[in-house]
């Protein structure tokens, strides 16, 4: 039996589905149910009293008996048991046909029960129904809006926003309705009345915008005192230049061996700010399939191998929520392999580059596994991603993306398509959220768990009259409830109406939570020596080279040491000790051999002043091979620089200082080689006049200028050793700070120049 909503109805309406096959009634066997109210968008009866219409119809198969009984109890105690005729139509099939009503006098929630047997046998049938009757209801309604210029108003030139997700909530932050935003950027739905402590937010997506109207991000609301107002949303871009573009799977036929299917797909993004975004698509297919055409969409750059190749821009059209980026429908034909056998999986694959700038790479590449055979059914509902198995194992805490299609495959058009999808209670009704669709069309939610999307006027050709324009789709994403438990099964169903003809019910969308197994990659080390090859020190090594595992790892040498490679060690036996993250340990040694052959290289003469003044830098030399590494230090100075085979060294004092120098040859040989310095020249201050004097000196930040006679004209600078420019400042009093604390260290010449001339005096910056 199937409990679905009269389309004939003129006002909302639900689908709901039980199939129970039985002697006497098939699986055919329908009851159709619809609520005969003046009220349009809500399930809820908002005024008393309430009246409930059910036409219940069907055909009666393998029976010869004249009747069917039906129980319907209202509510309250009220039932109604009936028998009604059956009309045969042939040997063993007859039809059935009646409405009934029933009026609701008191609020509250009001249960329908239907039932139905063989007039000799016991109820077999049995679906719940229920409707909620109130002393009235409210209505909340407002528009969302791109606010171009921040004002929070809408002005002319804002962008009224289409297929925005607004959410109530209740006092408990539990979302319990929600309302979509038409082509004008409205929205509007129906709440009981007296209820108080809600909040009424907009779902904002992708990082992309954040709501600045409210300045909240939300309005606090009841339905007793602040309902005479447009509750407005008004937004604005907050990641310039970002975008999201994406994939999504649709209908598929997949053939059956030696005959002929379509694979088709769709292209789309959105963005807050760019007119377009430049893509590379990808279609791979398997290797039981043979390219065939292209059926609808671009003709493909290339081909390679089974991959084929698209490229072309993604572009702003307005179209959805104002931040939509067009793309492109793509069908393609395939040929089935002949080797083929029936129920053989074939694999899709649809990639959209790029990935980088796009906020969410996760929706960029889809793959879907179809089964070899000949029945294709164009009314149907997919969803991404698909999983594994016929239980479409997938992850937790993912966003769900599901497609409903539909085809006429009637004898005439189909003027207005209706689609009600009720929403599993383990997806987040918050987090609703369109992506694309065929035909204009508007979305209405109800009871917060049932979605219909109402494809009114397209005038939808019948597929022998024009099989392309015959198809249509709507595609809408939402996120599962979080931490869901693993074996919880995701169900979705919808049922398609075209025009005022019984429900079409697609296949159910199944997704179950699995937790991935944890992959232990087994901890596999290998170890590496060199000998001890020079006569005057040790220059053997050693490195632990982790081929496999789980990081991070710890790693002991019996030597004290936790690096994973070991230098300038002596000969001897060595072993390590790794432990991986899952705790796997692994334990190896090697012997590190001696075989002294090289001997230490000989150091050439260093070369560079040798008589020097204190607190002056001096470059030094030694001649090198070119393989050779060099190590210097100083003692009574200070070493500034160095560069391959010079340094850079600052004396002191005095009265001497000396230089030493290690150099380490290709071979990790080492020779070393030092000179005495005599410094010459004791303090900082030569025995000279100056007409300015500065102080501290040597200085690690403020140095002061102090002139002894001011003209007006002076003009300090500050130079390198090198000559270039550090400071520059006009003097313009007898004292002058300087702010030295992000000058290199070394030395420094200061020079104060006049109308007189220059004077010149050093600085030590250390």
């Amino acid at each position: 039996m199937k409990i679905l909503l009269n389309p004939q109805a003129t006002l909302a309406k639900v689908a709901l589905l039980l199939c129970i096959a039985f002697t006497g009634l098939d699986a055919n066997a329908q009851c159709y149910y619809n609520q005969d109210s003046t009220e349009l968008d809500s399930f809820a009866y908002c005024s008393l009293p309430a009246t409930v219409a059910l036409h219940v119809h069907g055909k009666a198969s393998y029976t010869t008996a004249d009747s069917i009984k039906v129980r319907i109890q209202w509510s309250y105690g009220d039932s109604l048991t009936m028998l009604l005729p059956l009309t045969y139509i042939s040997f063993n099939s007859a039809l059935y046909d009646t409405t009934v009503y029933h009026t609701y006098n008191l609020s509250g929630v009001a249960p329908i029960e239907v039932s139905l047997s063989e007039t000799y046998y016991t109820f077999v049938c049995v679906k719940n129904l229920a409707t909620f009757v109130s002393n009235g209801c409210d209505s909340i309604s407002g528009r969302s809006y791109k606010d171009s210029n921040s004002n929070c108003q809408i002005d002319l030139g804002d962008d009224l926003l289409y297929g925005q997700t607004i959410v109530l909530r209740d006092s408990n932050g539990t979302a319990m309705n929600a309302a979509i935003t038409d082509i004008n950027g409205n929205y509007s739905c129906q709440i009981p009345s007296s209820q108080i402590g809600l909040e009424l937010t907009k779902t904002v997506f992708d990082y992309m915008t954040e709501v600045y109207c409210p300045d909240s991000g939300y309005f606090d609301l009841d339905t007793v005192t602040n309902l005479n107002q447009s509750f407005d949303f008004g937004e604005e871009c907050n990641a310039l230049d970002s975008f999201d573009i994406f994939t999504l799977t649709r209908s598929t036929k997949t053939a059956a061996p030696g005959d002929t299917g379509h694979f088709s797909f769709l292209t789309r993004g959105r963005t807050c700010d760019l007119d377009s975004v430049s893509s590379i698509v990808t279609l791979s297919f398997d290797s039981l399939l043979e390219y065939n055409g292209i059926l609808m969409g671009p003709t493909p750059d290339s081909i390679v191998g089974r991959t084929i190749f698209w490229s072309y821009a993604l572009s702003d059209t307005g179209q959805l929520h104002g931040y939509n980026l067009a793309g492109t429908m793509h069908r393609i034909s395939f040929i089935m392999d002949t080797g083929a056998t029936l129920n053989d999986s074939v694999l899709y694959i649809t990639n959209i580059d790029p990935t980088l700038g796009d906020i969410d790479p996760t929706n960029n590449s889809w793959q879907r596994y179809m089964d070899v055979n000949s029945s294709y059914d164009p009314n149907n509902i997919i969803v991404d991603p698909q999983g594994f198995s016929d239980q479409g194992y997938v992850e937790r805490d993912q966003r769900m993306y599901y497609t409903i299609n539909f085809q006429n495959t009637g004898t005439a058009p189909a003027r207005n398509v209706y689609l009600i999808d009720t929403l599993s209670s383990n997806l987040n009704l918050a987090t609703f959220r369109l992506e694309a669709m065929s035909h204009q069309m508007e979305t209405k939610f109800y009871d917060g768990v049932m979605a219909r999307f109402n494809f009114f006027n397209i005038d939808l050709a019948d597929s022998a009259t024009n099989e392309p324009e015959s198809k249509g789709f709507v595609t809408y994403s939402i996120e599962m409830q979080p931490g869901l438990a693993v074996g919880t099964q995701i169900k979705n169903t919808a049922h398609i109406f075209f025009d005022y003809n019984a429900a079409i019910i697609t296949n159910t969308a199944l997704s179950t939570i699995y937790e991935p197994a944890v992959v232990i990659d087994p901890l596999e080390i290998s170890l590496s020596a060199e000998d001890v090859t020079c006569i005057g020190n040790d220059n053997g090594g050693l490195a632990v080279d982790i081929t496999s595992g789980n990081p991070p790892y710890s790693i002991n040498w019996n030597n004290g040491s936790t690096s994973s490679t070991q230098d300038e060690i002596g000969p001897g036996s060595y072993s390590v000790t790794v432990v991986d993250a899952e705790f796997q340990e692994e334990t190896s040694s090697i012997e590190v051999t001696e075989n002294r052959i090289h001997d230490a290289p000989e150091v050439g003469e260093i070369s560079g002043t040798l008589a020097v003044q204190s607190w002056q830098s001096y470059t030094y030399t030694v001649a090198t091979s070119g393989l050779s590494e060099f190590s210097w230090a100083a003692s009574g100075g200070e070493v500034l620089s160095t560069t391959a085979n010079s340094v850079e060294v600052l004396w002191q004092a005095g009265p001497t200082g000396t230089l030493y120098l290690v150099e380490k040859d290709g071979n990790g040989c080492y020779g070393n080689d030092s000179i005495q310095v005599p410094i010459q020249f004791v303090g900082i201050n030569e025995p000279k006049e100056y007409s300015f004097s500065m102080y501290p000196n040597p200085t690690d930040g403020v140095l002061v200028i102090e002139l002894n006679a001011l003209t007006g004209t002076e003009e300090v600078k500050i130079r390198d050793v090198h000559g270039r420019l550090i400071q520059s400042k006009r003097i313009d009093s007898g004292n002058t700070y300087l702010d030295l604390r992000n000058v290199a260290k070394g030395v420094h010449t200061v020079t104060v120049l006049n109308e007189s001339g220059t004077e010149h005096q050093r600085l030590i910056v250390r």
